[in-house]
């Protein structure tokens, strides 16, 4: 099941089920593009967008409480935007321990 959710003003979660590392890097970098070309068409100016991915490969990563994965993507999200405008990259999902 897909699900996407508003995170805070400007951010928004995107859960993506059955994607391995690879695959959420490539669809994350899709949706930055598709948002881009939409959005600043309607706007009429260049839009930047940052965006981060976590892609939950082993049964364990499962058990991880919210609150740390929304930390490791909150932390995520600030590492992408220092490394510059409309930078996304998948980071490892946080030990449930």
């Amino acid at each position: 099941m897909d699900l996407v959710g508003r995170f805070s003003a400007d951010q928004f979660i995107v859960c993506l089920s059955g994607m391995g590392r690879a695959a959420a890097a490539e669809t994350l970098q899709a949706i930055r593009q598709h948002i881009q070309e939409h959005a600043g068409r309607s706007a009429g100016c260049s839009v930047t967008v940052s965006g981060v991915a976590l892609a939950f490969e082993r049964p364990e990563d499962l058990e991880v409480p919210l609150a740390k994965v929304l930390a490791a993507l909150n932390s995520g999200l600030i590492t992408a935007q220092a490394r510059g405008r409309d930078h996304v990259m998948v980071v490892d999902p946080p030990r449930s321990t």
